[in-house]
């Protein structure tokens, strides 16, 4: 029986508790504690230990991001399972950091919701449709910003070379180097070289 905790962002009682009843309809699962308190789900979580974590927002806003934020700690305990109105751009990026292994819209069916809560518990990562088609154009756009020589270097980054060594391996010059990797910190958007190797990992080009 897979145990599920589930914490709605915005105190939404009616959306709860559908959801409550149409997880409960499968004898595979079960809700074990709601709260709209994220103080109330965090200290639930850190005492009994469900096997979900699904989370409810209809937006992405600072106040999210906090919350996930303050999750960090849980990730390696509980599974988390994220449920929003739309896909958001910054919460794909950012799945893996805070151990968001689930991501599915609340527009998608029911039959997907189970069964992406059923993947996490086994241990994989589940997506839904909606949130599979916006990472793929994230990623190949975010690819196709970069020529053949950034991306040669951002692996020799990633990989924790230095720009001499970079410049010996690939036979060109320091200062080449330099000036593609300030163009690499342009396109992430990023102030160091902590920086690219994250965006880097994020978008999978290590």
């Amino acid at each position: 029986m897979t145990s599920i905790a589930i914490y709605d962002h915005e105190n939404f009682k009616l959306r709860t508790d559908a959801l409550e009843k149409l997880i409960n309809s499968y004898d595979s699962m079960r809700i074990v504690f709601r709260s709209y308190s994220f103080d109330a789900i965090k200290a639930f979580t850190n005492q009994d230990l469900p096997d979900i974590l699904l989370v409810i927002s209809t937006r992405v806003e600072e106040s999210l991001k906090k919350t996930f934020a303050n999750l960090k700690d849980l990730k390696s305990k509980v599974k988390i399972v994220l449920l929003t109105n739309k896909v958001s751009n910054w919460i794909i990026p950012n799945m893996k950091i805070f151990g968001i292994q689930g991501y599915l819209v609340m527009a998608t069916r029911s039959a997907n919701l189970v069964d992406g809560i059923t993947q996490v518990r086994e241990g994989n990562m589940y997506c839904c449709s909606e949130v599979s088609s916006v990472m793929l154009n994230m990623y190949t756009n975010t690819a196709l910003e970069f020529s053949e020589r950034e991306r040669s270097i951002i692996k020799l980054l990633v990989l924790d070379n230095s720009s001499k060594e970079i410049a010996d391996q690939l036979c060109v010059s320091i200062h080449t180097v330099v000036s593609h990797r300030k163009a690499i910190l342009k396109k992430f958007e990023v102030k160091s070289t902590a920086g690219i190797v994250r965006k880097a990992l994020e978008a999978g080009y290590a």
